[in-house]
């Protein structure tokens, strides 16, 4: 799944200050990204060649957990198995006596009648196999076997394990195994490019920092030319970051200052009524509104409120004028939002016959300083509730001692009250 979100990228200085990225929460939390993580990144500015566009857009962040002496031959497993003790560690054992490391992994139950484990692993392979890149499939040689050898033998070795329903069409495979070639990219652009190699460490508040100095010379020797600073001297731009949980990796846009005026955040609110129970058309018409003139970064769609007669919802999209000569000042930017705003309020989506649509539209210019807001509110509302439940079971000799003890508490009237009075009733 791919996620796009608003992030920033503070320059540093020269001397005390080293360059950073801030992102937000949920950018980071699918990939196990917390605090003390470490990422590990490589730079990729805009190739000049045919394929790309010719855009002032040019500064381009790869970083993902898996460190990248992976990435040539790292692979994603999936795997579906029954709810039964020793599920996980015979899946374990068996990629350990194949040469095969787990870097990464997450099990969660499905439901009732399985569990899924989602896994990033790496081939240990022989000193002397043949590892060359395939840059028409973005692999080496030796891993397209090993994609099929994997499924092979865990299919075969563990069907004990192994959950799957012949009746259900995507139940039917219990084991998928996927190349990373986004990784085996980038890990042949790296082996040419050693100084755009980089790490970051996660620090609170979501915090990319440098742990070696390649970040901050590439940051300030390559991606500040021609960056304006700030009034308070500081000199940052706003990023856009897209997390891709299949390849485990974020790609991170750097946005120009000279740009950053040409992006607008659009919340669209719409409101249905009547029947029949149907929104077709409504996305549609909306993306027409900004057809030709916005070229559109992000699109995320939510439902509040949902029944067969009634339906609340909003739209959130990134949205980048395309005209490079309209938006100079201040004052182009503020009509401009509010150009976008009626447009996309007037003429009133019709939808089906029977059907009643109202839309409300905010259109917000991008700027640093709301960005970092954003970034701020989030981590402060996440952080703030990561509460833990821990749930203890007792067998039954337990269970009735502490019903005693209870029972006994509560004819003195201590069951409910302050341990600290228990003290001073003679209890404790």
């Amino acid at each position: 799944m791919n996620h796009g979100n608003l992030g920033l990228l503070n320059y540093g200085d020269m001397e005390t200050r080293p360059p950073y990225l801030r992102l937000p929460f949920d950018t980071l939390r699918p990939l196990s990204i917390t605090v003390g993580s470490v990422l590990h990144g490589y730079y990729y500015p805009l190739p000049n060649r045919a394929g790309y566009p010719k855009t002032n857009i040019r500064h381009d962040f790869m970083l993902t957990p898996i460190p990248y002496r992976f990435w040539s031959r790292a692979l994603r497993v999936r795997v579906r198995l029954k709810h039964q003790p020793g599920a996980l560690a015979a899946i374990s054992e068996c990629l350990t006596q194949m040469g095969v490391s787990i870097l990464h992994g997450e099990s969660t139950r499905s439901s009732h009648r399985y569990c899924t484990w989602n896994l990033i692993v790496a081939v240990e392979l022989p000193a002397k196999t043949k590892h060359v890149f395939n840059s028409k499939e973005s692999l080496y040689t030796p891993m397209e076997s090993w994609e099929k050898k994997i499924d092979h033998t865990l299919e075969k070795d563990l069907t004990d394990v192994l959950f799957k329903d012949e009746s259900n069409k995507r139940l039917r495979d219990p084991v998928r195994v996927w190349l990373l070639n986004s990784l085996a990219y980038f890990h042949a652009q790296a082996k040419r490019r050693r100084e755009h190699r980089f790490q970051l460490n996660c620090q609170p508040h979501g915090r990319l920092q440098s742990t070696d100095s390649h970040f901050r010379e590439i940051v300030q020797h390559k991606v500040a030319k021609g960056e304006s600073t700030l009034s308070n001297g500081e000199m940052r731009s706003c990023v856009f970051a897209e997390m891709d949980t299949a390849d485990v990796n974020l790609r991170v846009i750097v946005i120009p200052n000279s740009r950053v005026k040409k992006f607008f955040s659009v919340r669209a609110s719409y409101q249905k009524s009547g029947v029949p129970d149907s929104t077709r058309g409504y996305l549609a018409h909306l993306c027409q509104k900004l057809n030709p003139e916005y070229n559109l970064w992000t699109m995320a769609t939510h439902t509040s409120e949902s029944d067969t007669r009634f339906e609340r919802g909003g739209i959130r999209i990134l949205a980048e004028a395309q005209s490079d000569d309209k938006i100079v000042s201040n004052s182009d930017v503020k009509s401009k939002a509010t150009d976008l705003k009626t447009q996309l309020e007037s003429n009133r989506f019709q939808g089906a016959q029977g059907q009643d649509w109202k839309t409300k539209a905010s259109v917000d210019p991008l700027t640093a300083i709301k960005v970092e807001r954003m970034i701020d509110k989030e981590w402060k509302s996440n952080v703030g509730e990561l509460k833990y439940d821990v749930f203890i079971s007792y067998d039954s000799d337990d269970k009735a001692k502490a019903e005693k003890i209870y029972d006994a508490l509560d004819r003195v009237g201590l069951s409910e009250v302050d341990p600290m009075r228990w003290a001073q009733n003679g209890v404790v």
